[in-house]
């Protein structure tokens, strides 16, 4: 069964299932600073940079928001790769964090 809770006069969420607004739109403005910082910087050199990303914006709902993503990649004797990954994100009507660690080998 859903679940439409209000404070009076506004819903404020609904429980099950997924839901989108009818004509539900939203827009965001990026600023974005990607450094190369790699050793050498010639086709086919191994990675090395950060990537920094500042995000604002609102939606169709009145839900202004404002997120910060942080990226900081790195491979490594052509066959390792190491990655971490940051998320802040807040709003009016939900925050959300995230992190993220990635350690891959290749062939």
């Amino acid at each position: 069964r859903d679940v439409f809770p209000d404070d009076g006069e506004r819903l404020v969420n609904i429980i099950h299932p997924y839901w989108t607004p009818q004509d539900y739109t939203a827009g965001r403005i990026m600023v974005e600073w990607y450094h190369d910082i790699s050793r050498y910087l010639f086709c086919g050199s191994e990675l090395h940079f950060y990537d920094l990303k500042a995000i604002t914006g609102t939606d169709s709902e009145d839900n202004p928001s404002i997120q910060v993503e942080a990226e900081w990649h790195w491979e490594a004797s052509r066959h390792w790769t190491f990655t971490l990954k940051g998320l802040l994100h807040r709003s009016r009507k939900w925050d959300a964090e995230g992190a993220w660690v990635s350690i891959r080998y290749r062939f």
